[in-house]
């Protein structure tokens, strides 16, 4: 983690101010499916937005760039890694969903389980990131498609398993 970093992993209720670096921004946006006022700076990458000023825990802070999966949201329907995108690249009006928001989707719930079951996971940092992908992927219509799988995979990472375990977990039967 650089010394530039923004978030430097503080706690997701640590305050933020303008001290963070760049202009206060504000947004309107839809996140989990309730509009929230967000105001930030601009240069604050999402995923400390989304923990800090939303309090929203399974966007995990991970590699800071976009490769381990752990921060995985949907934005406006696109599979996004919010470690990279700072706050101000986010359009006013956007829908944001994240783990939190799909925990009755049956196909997020199949990958949860199926991680369970296996054992796949000793940390479970990424299952919040895979879980937001398996639901992309069902709504893609390729939650079952090795290439689809396979392709999500390619950015994302699990220090606990390898990414044969990821691929069991998102092929999981419904």
């Amino acid at each position: 983690m650089t010394a530039s970093t923004p978030f430097e992993n503080r706690p997701p209720d640590a305050a933020s101010t303008d001290a963070d670096g760049g202009f206060l921004l504000s947004r309107q946006l839809i996140v989990n499916g309730e509009v929230r006022e967000i105001r930030a700076p601009e240069t604050l990458r999402l995923d400390a937005v989304l923990r800090r000023e939303l309090h929203l825990k399974s966007v995990l802070h991970g590699c800071e760039s976009g490769t381990c999966g752990a921060c995985r949201i949907l934005v406006d329907g696109k599979l996004v890694a919010s470690c990279t995108l700072p706050f101000s690249s986010v359009r006013d009006g956007s829908a944001l969903e994240t783990a939190e928001a799909l925990g009755t989707c049956p196909r997020a719930r199949a990958v949860v389980e199926a991680f369970l079951v296996e054992r796949n996971t000793r940390c479970a940092l990424c299952v919040g990131g895979l879980a937001v992908t398996a639901v992309h992927l069902e709504r893609r219509g390729c939650a079952h498609d090795d290439v689809a799988v396979d392709n999500a995979l390619a950015s994302a990472s699990c220090a606990c398993t390898g990414r044969g375990s990821l691929k069991r977990a998102l092929l999981a039967p419904r």
